[in-house]
């Protein structure tokens, strides 16, 4: 969004200011989490920026101070120091504390509404994705069922004495190691170098030692998939997707949450926008805060931004211009004002971003 001159306005032409909006994702975000990454890589350690002459090396510096546009105190703005005649304030949009009480029935009527929809209409780069969720979902029927008519079987098993048998001490051996090689690093700084080992293989490694002092029962092959898919329900499904199922499905539980991050959002963007410091907003998001960060453009593009009642200035009209040609698709086919045929001119009238 670029702002178009004031009448009135008197702004420094030598340092001018950008504020960049940076929308995380789904899942259980934590407050400046993505912001501070996102910096990191495009500001602190790009050697693109790297100039002649600079005076900071990498990574260059950043100040962090108290956040005034966004409302919560547990965010902070990050500036960045004048880079080419321009400072840029970066600011996160975060919503994840409103999506985190998701029902479970709203999860399970967006993940019915997924397995259900018409091959037809999944698009093309989604249809493996598609598939695989529809061969987990088989795969969890298959074990819960498995499970089930294994559960008299294993619990007539005498467990002591098959865990005392000399056939487990294998099984013992892989699963006991695995698990000292967690826990070491933790009472012993000299171990931290297994720390480099990835946790998930430790733990399959220990799922196969207890595999292996059951024989490879299959009854127990079952009961550990089933544990292993309710694991990843309650710390994955619900957890990370919930925030997906709350935030696309618009149903009576939803209108509440879907309301109360499009507000946030709105109130950080208009912030921005009716602030003379800034010249221009730039919204960076990812996964679901993309589709959030549309909506939210989508709904203040009408009040604030070029519309057949509000027509740009030449300052907007180039900026979208420059805008259109970073797709050379457009480019060869419309040509960088096709989107602005229809908007008539400013004449001679101060317009908003």
């Amino acid at each position: 969004m670029a702002r178009a001159p004031q009448e009135g306005a008197n702004r420094s032409k030598e340092i001018k200011r950008q504020a960049v909006v940076i929308v995380h994702g789904q899942g259980e975000q934590r407050p400046m989490g993505t912001i501070r990454d996102f910096v990191e890589v495009l500001w602190q350690e790009n050697p693109e920026l790297d100039t002649p002459g600079e005076t900071h090396p990498r990574p260059r510096p950043i100040w962090i101070v108290p956040d005034d546009k966004s409302g919560l105190y547990e965010l902070q703005r990050i500036t960045t120091p004048e880079h080419n005649g321009r400072r840029t304030d970066f600011f996160e949009l975060y919503y994840a504390d409103l999506l985190n009480a998701t029902p479970l029935r709203n999860l399970w009527r967006w993940i019915k509404r997924l397995l259900w929809v018409d091959p037809g209409y999944v698009p093309r780069h989604m249809r493996w994705p598609w598939a695989v969720f529809w061969i987990i979902t088989v795969v969890s029927i298959i074990s819960a069922l498995g499970a089930l008519l294994a559960l008299p079987k294993l619990l007539s098993m005498d467990w002591y004495d098959h865990f005392t048998s000399p056939d487990a001490a294998r099984g013992h051996i892989i699963s006991l190691t695995a698990l000292g090689l967690i826990l070491a690093p933790k009472f012993a700084r000299w171990l931290a170098v297994l720390k480099r080992i990835p946790t998930q293989l430790l733990v399959f490694i220990i799922a196969v030692g207890v595999l292996d002092s059951f024989g490879w029962n299959g009854h127990v092959v079952n009961l550990m998939v089933l544990g292993w898919l309710a694991y990843l329900a309650d710390n994955l499904l619900l957890p990370y997707f919930g925030d997906a199922a709350s935030y696309l499905s618009a149903q009576t539980e939803t209108v509440q949450s879907r309301q109360g991050v499009r507000n946030r959002g709105l109130a950080l963007l208009k912030a921005l926008h009716e602030d003379p410091e800034y010249d221009r907003v730039i919204v960076i998001a990812h996964s679901l805060g993309s589709v959030l960060a549309y909506d939210l453009l989508h709904i203040l593009w009408r009040e604030v931004g070029p519309t057949k009642d509000n027509p740009p200035c030449a300052e907007a009209e180039a900026a979208v211009a420059a805008l259109t040609r970073l797709s050379p698709k457009r480019r060869r086919t419309n040509g960088p004002r096709s989107w602005w045929r229809s908007i008539r001119p400013c004449n001679g009238q101060p317009s908003r971003r």
